[in-house]
């Protein structure tokens, strides 16, 4: 009976722990993938090209965003506009 007695305290204990050990385990875990992400991502920088594409993409919208605040949109201009950003998507 005594052994029953120190199973039933053991098998709590566990049962206690077990919520601290799964969070500790899991936080190990998304270290180690984090790590392995950084690392990936560290040796793959964006191509010169594209920088300057996301660059271009950018000032154009700045531009359209202003000829929206306006709220008199020259056509010309629009259409010069959307040419470009869809060349630039290409």
């Amino acid at each position: 009976m005594r052994k029953f007695s120190y199973l039933l305290i053991l098998a709590g204990i566990l049962i206690m722990l077990y919520p601290t050990a799964n969070e500790w385990y899991n936080d190990r875990q998304q270290e180690k993938l984090l790590e392995t992400a950084e690392l990936s991502t560290a040796d793959s920088t964006p191509q010169p090209d594209l920088k300057s594409r996301y660059a271009e993409v950018t000032q154009l919208l700045a531009e359209e965003s202003v000829l929206d605040a306006r709220h008199s949109p020259n056509p010309k201009r629009q259409k010069s506009l959307n040419r470009r950003l869809k060349s630039v998507a290409k």
